[in-house]
């Protein structure tokens, strides 16, 4: 069954060999039981603010979650599961993450300021440094005041700034003529906006004596720069010159949720062996191949192949840098060949040149390596265990060995006799949850005596070995270990096979080999039954885990007496686990999108996936972009040494998981990439770095090719742009423990799966301690708390309206919030991204996000027309903006939401918000409404008792069909000035007497 969340089914940190997967505290077997304080709406509510917007009770609309690939509520929980199940690398690398100054941004000189058109507030108004204060703007006779009104806000500092030191962070001193400064014109994109006009900061002029050094030029050659952006796409993705579309054909059309596209229109490629896949249509004639067809822009066939599902990997054809495009063909029910629309891709120059095996080649290695298969070829066991016991892990080494002996006095468990078909409760939670560690249990002590075995030849080890394996081997196939109730253990059971037959094969008889074959060639066929839904369900990730782990399996099994299929069987699951798996959640960019906690799971189970590959056929997928920038995902979003939350998605409250992974499976993954960074991160833990426990057994094997590790480096780039998956970093410091940092995401994901509707949110971390957070908690997934608080907007640092109504409704016209639903059809995108080194700037389109749908007809409809946020840090003045502008064809009473640990406090209308040592102060410009609201618990409490949470929303004193509005968030409430003008759309904010940043809709224009 598909239906736990990771945090749940994890085991606790015990020195077994397979992996150090444990989350849990011991004697706490679910996170997932106990009470929880009332909700808002309840008499236990812990409200601490008179004023309470309307609307905020948790919606009365009940709505199914989408699970396309399921007719049953069991499968469709089954599809959004378990932690180690999202096995998919994703997004982009530290060294692709930020482009000093992105390609689809113009520089361009700043006007003049015109001394009477623009409203300036008060540089050292009396006010405490968390007080908002306004004044009215000034107008002049040469300009119309409609052409000038609007709103400017102050956040003075206890004494006047000081003057601008230098001419590049200060207005000119306007006099008598100004030289007109004509701005160069857009860019040719039909689709860029027309740049709002530069409003003149509210800074001291320049002196006499600035201006007389200045050079003998037009004053305005002297003026700042600025770099803009646009809000038509990133360039740096999208090959050159090259517009990405949405297409009109059967890829494009249907819903996004089954739509798997790999490369995207004008996309960037960073292999020379790319993967290609589309959608399957339903009305395909799945006895006909597909037809792809590779052309160069002018036409020229490149290559031509048939496949028979909709994905291709060119595993045997190495393309030149350059640009492409491609096409695919199928047959329909009525013998109709339609062709898709062509789509443009490029393979970057400096592109991975990682050819990789066909699954036949790959089949035909593995089965020619001798047993035990884990040690690498030229090496042996007795060179492995002198290599560790000489390293850092010799102590590891050591407990590694010991775990044989308390193996040996553990004798095999008998099978489970029953089991809940799926997770709709908390007891049906734990005793699924059970069986799993069961399961693991008896995987680790096979591999135990294995390897207790291989390195010391003493044969008590082998016949413990064999005694577990064919104990495991007689379990019913078909009861509550099966595939179908519960998948997570039928995996763990299907490997522990596979391994034995490698460990103590020599040593079975035929009748012994020929029992255990039986059992793990209807396990595992079983598990092949669910990825051949694969081709219609691409996100399942369950199925996504299962084509993993089959192929790992069938790397240990493969050329086994009685298995003659396990050859196809193994070419089959590699070329889906490349094609299908690897990369689905963030491209090559080697983010993962699908939840940051559920990167972490899925980092141990794929590194010793990646690591078997390498040890057993000698194929280093570490070269594949997926796979060798898979690690920097972790490095931009999990603070080292830690503790540290997560932003987004599913079980983000953990704030365990670099403790929990970076000493076993990050180290792991970073001895097959060699990257100094990657070997950087998992150092910062130092408590690990005494390797009292065993680790994975690939660790020592690995010294058989590696003797020695890489040098550590730490990350250098202080942001990362993930934009497949739509995430983005901001740090103050990337390498800094105690960094100041601003995560951003507006993701094609959606709310699918184990991420939510918080398209275009944000969290926000000063001194390394979370102040703005992603609310709510993961007791289990689909918990009624899950699916109404963790997953909504309202409980988010996001927009909402009419009383928490955001994104993914599941009524076409909601009246109220419901529960989110499950899908990629209401997502985000981002639009804008730079980071100058004072400046980083991200822009998300969360347009799509903003919908409902009838639950009947599951069509989707609009509730907002446009939802633009920008968010901007300016570094050197530690002050966060936030830019909204969002537009609706009925009126909306408008709302943001902020999210903390901390109970906040108010001071006329600034929200403060403290935890330790940190803190913030935010003021929101373009709202004028009341004092915000503060509420403390849930509408629906966590079923595992967690402690409440708390919000601050500001909310428009009255509906508008428009909204644009300035957050400022000035770290450590520093009494550093801000200045907020408003004229319609376009917002300039100057902090600190310096130039100002300007915001209108998509347009993002910031100083150099």
């Amino acid at each position: 069954m598909k239906y736990l969340p990771q945090s749940l089914c994890n085991s606790t940190k015990t020195p077994r060999l397979t992996k150090l997967i444990g989350l849990f505290v011991a004697g706490a077997l679910l996170n997932a039981c106990g009470g929880g304080a009332g909700g808002e709406n309840s008499a236990d509510n812990k409200s601490v603010s008179a004023i309470t917007p309307s609307g905020e009770a948790s919606g009365a609309t009940a709505a199914a979650q989408s699970a396309s690939d399921s007719a049953s509520a069991a499968v469709a929980v089954a599809n959004a599961a378990s932690a180690a199940d999202s096995v998919a690398s994703g997004p982009s690398a530290q060294a692709q993450a930020a482009k000093a100054l992105d390609t689809n941004s113009k520089i361009a000189t700043a006007p003049p300021a015109a001394s009477a058109a623009t409203a300036t507030a008060p540089a050292s108004a009396p006010a405490t440094a968390s007080k908002t204060t306004a004044a009215s703007p000034t107008t002049s006779t040469s300009v119309p005041m409609a052409t000038v009104a609007g709103q400017i806000g102050t956040v003075p500092p206890t004494a006047a700034p000081p003057a601008a030191a230098t001419v590049a962070n200060a207005a000119p001193k306007v006099s008598v003529a100004v030289p007109t400064l004509v701005l160069p014109s857009l860019p040719p994109l039909a689709a860029a906006p027309t740049p709002a006009p530069v409003l003149a900061p509210s800074v001291a002029p320049v002196t006499n004596s600035a201006v007389a050094a200045l050079p003998k030029q037009p004053i305005a050659t002297v003026l700042p720069k600025y770099i803009e952006l646009y809000g038509t796409g990133i360039s740096s993705v999208y090959s050159d010159g090259c517009v990405p579309s949405i297409k009109a054909d059967f890829i494009d059309s249907a819903t996004w949720t089954t739509r798997r596209l790999e490369p995207r229109d004008c996309a960037i490629v960073q292999t020379s062996t790319p993967v290609f896949s589309w959608r399957q249509p339903t009305t395909r004639d799945t006895k006909v191949a597909w037809i792809f067809r590779l052309n160069k822009p002018n036409g020229e066939l490149v290559l031509t192949r048939q496949s028979s599902s909709p994905r291709l990997l060119l595993a045997d054809q190495s393309l030149a840098p350059g640009q492409y495009t491609w096409t695919v063909s199928y047959t329909d029910n009525k013998k109709v060949l339609i062709t898709s629309e062509a789509r443009r891709f490029s393979v970057a120059t400096g592109a991975s040149n990682a050819t990789l095996p066909s699954g036949l080649a790959l089949a035909n290695a593995a089965a020619s390596k001798p047993h035990p298969r884990l040690v690498p070829t030229g090496s042996t066991p007795t060179k492995i265990a002198a290599a560790a016991r000489a390293s850092e892990l010799g102590t590891s080494f050591s407990a590694f060995l010991t775990a044989a002996d308390t193996a040996l006095a553990t004798p095999p468990t008998a099978a489970p006799v029953s089991a809940p078909r799926a997770a709709l409760s908390v007891a049906d939670a734990g005793a699924l949850i059970a069986i799993k560690k069961q399961t693991e249990a008896e995987h680790a002590a096979i591999e135990a005596l294995g390897y207790g075995f291989i390195f010391t030849g003493d044969l008590k080890y082998q016949k413990a070995g064999i005694d577990h394996v064919m104990a495991l081997a007689a379990w019913s196939t078909t009861g509550p270990t099966s595939e179908a109730i519960q998948d997570q253990a039928n995996r763990q059971i299907y490997l522990a096979l596979a391994k034995g037959l490698d460990f103590f094969g020599a040593a079975l008889t035929s009748q012994q080999t020929a029992t255990i074959v039986a059992t793990l060639k209807d396990r595992i066929q079983q598990a092949r039954a669910d990825v051949a839904t694969l081709d219609a369900n691409p996100y399942n990730s369950h199925v996504l885990t299962a084509a993993q782990l089959i192929t790992e399996a069938l790397l240990y099994a493969v050329g086994t007496t009685g298995f003659p299929e396990a050859k196809t069987w193994l070419a089959e699951s590699w070329e889906v686990w490349l094609t299908g798996t690897i990369g689905i959640w963030g491209g090559s960019d080697g983010a993962y999108g699908n939840g940051e906690a559920y990167g972490w799971y899925t980092m141990a189970n794929f590194a010793n996936s990646v690591a078997t590959a390498r040890l057993i056929a000698g194929v280093d997928l570490s070269k594949w972009a997926s796979v060798g920038k898979f690690g920097n995902s972790q490095i931009a979003f999990t603070n080292v040494p830690g503790p540290s939350r997560s932003s987004f998605g599913d079980d983000n409250e953990r704030s365990s998981h670099f403790w929990d992974y970076s000493s076993d499976s990050y180290r792991l993954y970073a001895s097959l990439t060699r990257d100094p960074v990657h070997e950087w991160y998992w150092r910062q833990n130092s408590a690990s770095l005494a390797y009292r426990w065993a680790v994975t057994p690939a660790n020592y094997m690995m010294l058989g090719l590696y003797p020695s590790r890489p040098a550590a480096t730490a990350p250098s780039l202080n942001s990362s742009l993930f934009e497949d998956a739509g995430l983005v970093a901001i740090h103050s410091k990337a390498a800094d423990p105690a960094r100041s940092s601003v995560f951003f995401r507006s993701s094609r994901l959606g709310s699918f799966s184990h991420s939510h509707a918080d398209n275009n949110s944000f969290n926000f971390s000063s001194k390394g301690l979370p102040l703005l957070i992603s609310g709510g908690y993961y007791p289990y997934y689909g918990s009624p708390h899950h699916l109404t608080v963790a997953r909504a907007t309202r409980f988010k640092n996001a927009l909402t309206f009419d009383g928490g109504i955001g994104q993914a409704e599941p009524s076409a016209n909601p009246t109220a919030p419901g529960k989110p639903v499950d899908t990629m059809d209401a997502r985000g995108q981002l639009i804008n991204f730079t980071d100058t080194g004072t400046w980083a700037a991200t822009t998300g389109d969360a347009s799509l996000a903003y919908q409902g749908q009838n639950q009947t007809t599951a069509v989707w409809s609009p509730v907002l027309s446009n939802a633009i946020r920008s968010i901007a840090y300016n570094r050197s003045e530690k002050v966060l903006i936030i830019y909204d502008w969002a537009t609706s064809t009925s009126n909306r009473t408008w709302e943001l939401n902020f999210q903390s640990l901390t109970l906040p406090t108010v001071s006329g209308k600034t929200v403060k918000i403290v935890n330790g040592v940190a803190s913030a102060c935010i003021d929101v410009y373009g709202m004028a409404g009341n004092a915000p609201a503060l509420f403390s618990g849930f509408p629906v409490a966590p079923e595992n008792g967690a402690a409440d949470q708390h919000r601050a929303r500001y909310s428009a004193a009255s509906p508008s069909k428009e909204l644009a509005a300035v957050t400022v968030i000035r770290e450590d409430c520093r009494a550093v000035p801000v200045t907020v003008n408003l004229t319609g759309t376009s917002a300039a904010v100057t902090i600190n007497g310096g130039t100002a940043a300007v915001f209108d809709k998509k347009l993002v224009k910031l100083p150099l």
